[in-house]
Parts: C-alpha cells; sequence; structure tokens
C-alpha cells in the first residue's frame, strides 16, 4: 500500500454543495427595494462554498476549507483545469481551494493568485477499498518510510532553522527539510524546498496531510511560497485546521 502525498498532481470531480454564506451588508449598503435584485445578483456571482461533497468509492466526504478559503472551481472552471496539468495517473483530484481574496475580481477566464492552494485527492487504486484503523496505522508507517533522514525532524526545530536564516531567507543557504506530525486518524508531512523556474529560485512550503474518514485515506495539501518562517507556521496551522475540520464534520 503506498499512500503518497503528492504535492502537485491530482484528478476527478468535486460536487460542491449551495454557497449561502452572506456578509451583511452595513446600513449604507443597503440597496433601496428597487436596486434589489441587481444586488442579489451582485452577491450571488462572489457566493462560492466553503465545503464541498466529494466521492470516494461509495462514500460521501465532506470537507471544508480553511478560513479564508472557498472552492471556486463550478464559478473558475478554468482553474480546476489548469490544476488537472499536473494529474498524474495514480492520482484523483476532488477539490480545489484557494483564498477568497486571491480570485478575480469579474474576469472568468483568468485564474487569479494561485500561489497558496489546498488540495483535496486520494490515491485511485484504494478508492474502492476500506481501511481499518489498524491497516491505516500500516499506512502510516509506509509513509513514514518515504521519508528521509532530513525529515526526521519536529515542526519548531524547522522553525527555529528557519527563524535564524530570516529575514533575507536567501533560498540557496535554505537545507531542504520537513517534519512528521501524526495521530490515530492522520498523517501530516511538512516539506520546504527550493523550486527553479523562470523567474528564479524560492522556496516553497508543503504540508500534505492523509486523513482516515470512512474508511477512505483522504490527502489534504497545503502549498504557499515562503518568504519568511512566519509562511511556514501558516501552512501548518492550515494543514491541522483542514485536518480537524474533516474529522468534526464525518463522525
Amino acid at each position: 500500500m503506498a499512500f503518497l502525498i503528492v504535492w502537485l498532481s491530482v484528478s476527478g470531480s468535486a460536487t460542491a454543495g449551495p454557497a449561502r454564506y452572506q456578509p451583511a451588508p452595513g446600513r449604507e449598503d443597503r440597496p433601496q427595494r428597487e436596486d434589489q435584485s441587481r444586488w442579489d445578483e451582485q452577491q450571488d456571482q462572489r457566493r462560492y462554498p466553503a465545503s464541498v461533497e466529494v466521492h470516494v468509492g461509495s462514500e460521501t466526504i465532506r470537507v471544508s476549507g480553511a478560513r479564508g478559503f472557498v472552492e471556486p472551481t463550478q464559478a473558475f472552471p478554468n482553474i480546476r483545469e489548469f490544476a488537472e496539468r499536473y494529474v498524474t495517473p495514480a492520482t484523483h483530484l476532488l477539490a480545489v481551494f484557494l483564498l477568497e481574496k486571491s480570485l478575480p475580481a469579474g474576469d472568468k477566464g483568468d485564474v487569479g493568485d494561485l500561489s497558496r492552494y489546498i488540495l483535496v485527492e486520494t490515491d485511485r487504486s484504494y478508492e474502492e477499498k476500506n481501511l481499518s484503523t489498524s491497516s491505516f496505522s500500516r499506512t502510516k508507517m509506509e509513509l513514514r518510510t518515504l521519508v528521509d533522514g532530513s525529515m526526521q525532524k519536529s515542526f519548531d526545530d524547522v522553525k527555529a532553522s528557519l527563524k535564524k536564516i530570516d529575514p533575507a531567507l536567501d533560498p540557496a543557504g535554505v537545507e531542504i527539510s520537513g517534519w512528521v506530525d501524526e495521530g490515530d486518524r492522520y498523517i501530516a508531512i511538512g516539506k520546504l524546498a527550493r523550486s527553479s523556474d523562470a523567474s528564479g529560485s524560492r522556496l516553497v512550503v508543503s504540508v500534505g496531510a492523509t486523513v482516515l474518514v470512512k474508511g477512505k485515506a483522504l490527502s489534504l495539501i497545503v502549498y504557499s511560497p515562503v518568504a519568511s518562517y512566519e509562511n511556514v507556521v501558516w501552512a501548518e496551522s492550515v494543514s491541522k485546521e483542514l485536518v480537524a475540520n474533516v474529522l468534526r464534520d464525518n463522525q
């Protein structure tokens, strides 16, 4: 069994529930009766679900994003298409969460700011299989074997090493490192790595948590660029929030 946490590989379908969060307008913003229809239409354009239902085998699992995140791919299908480019055949993308404030204001052809995002995925080969708590324990052990010696650190150790380098955080001077956190029904692997592209070299953090939910192994991956060690703290806290949400919502 190999539930690999893949940070940029995904594929699949999400069934979004109705988005019904409505910020209450201030008194000065309340529409006049004759403008109500236009105001409602404007609000509808900004309603993206903060939680969705995903299907893994025969199970339906509710996934709630961390605070500030929404699942906008029904309104912005091009975002889903963009994510699908990184799919591997073994991985099934279920949902993509983005910070609502990072979404394009109106152009549905734009993808907005994708520097921070959450991927929800699962391993295709195990979607129809049900895992017991004991078999998931073996899965966690196998995941640990995938973590090399440089990642056998605590989260506090990683933060401390970054804080010493801050504020410059020269990617060339940062050792590839990571950490492992786990509980009875989850294991999370945080990873720091250097990434190079046409714009240059940068440091990125990804925290991938695999959670046992209704007998299924669900992966929740948080991704963020790193400009300071606070970005690593943020990614770790978002991961913990996601794990808590999915365990709470699927008891």
